[in-house]
């Protein structure tokens, strides 16, 4: 700064030193602009007024807005809330019918063992049938053996003689598994 302007009176302030140096500020060479000018350009330009409205349809309209936009606040609220329950419910809904699927599986898988089990244990009950050794070692723990004279009961039948012609026909004879059954039990 080489010299310091009086802002009340516009004038130069010759006795200002630049920074506590020895020598007095030198007076620049400007041409002096009018205090008015110099003010008046400065200032911000006004606005037109406005036309003036009735205070309370003002404070109405004002109150109406801030209505409006605190109702469209709390509409928005309501609406994130209602948005986020929604996605919470249904991921609770698919949990809820994961896990009734998951113990319809192992209920499944439950019965698929218990029938696994009961099969094995019908292949073994059949395979016990078909081995004549075993079904001769339960009789005679049973005491099961021939029957006796008196538990015997003969009855004759007598066959008409179209039956063996249309028994021979399907391939099976009945009469010869009649017959081969006496040779086994005697």
């Amino acid at each position: 700064m080489a010299a310091r302007r009086n802002r009340r009176t516009n004038e130069w302030d010759a006795n200002w030193y630049n920074y506590g140096a020895a020598a007095p500020a030198v007076k620049p060479e400007v041409p002096e602009i009018p205090i008015e000018e110099q003010y008046y350009n400065d200032a911000p330009v006004r606005r037109k007024p406005q036309e003036k409205t009735e205070p309370k349809k003002q404070m109405m309209v004002g109150f109406v807005a801030e209505e409006r936009k605190a109702s469209s606040r709390i509409f928005k609220n309501i609406a994130f809330f209602a948005a986020v329950f929604a996605i919470c419910s249904f991921v609770v809904m698919r949990y809820a019918q994961i896990s009734s699927k998951n113990l319809e599986n192992q209920k499944i898988e439950a019965n698929i063992d218990n029938m696994e089990t009961q099969a094995e244990l019908l292949d073994v009950a059949i395979n016990e049938a078909k081995d004549l050794t075993v079904l001769q070692v339960r009789a005679e723990e049973l005491g099961l053996g021939f029957a006796g004279t008196d538990q015997v009961r003969y009855i004759t039948v007598e066959m008409p003689a179209e039956a063996p012609a249309a028994v021979e026909e399907d391939g099976f004879d009945i009469l010869e598994v009649i017959d081969k059954v006496r040779d086994i039990f005697g």
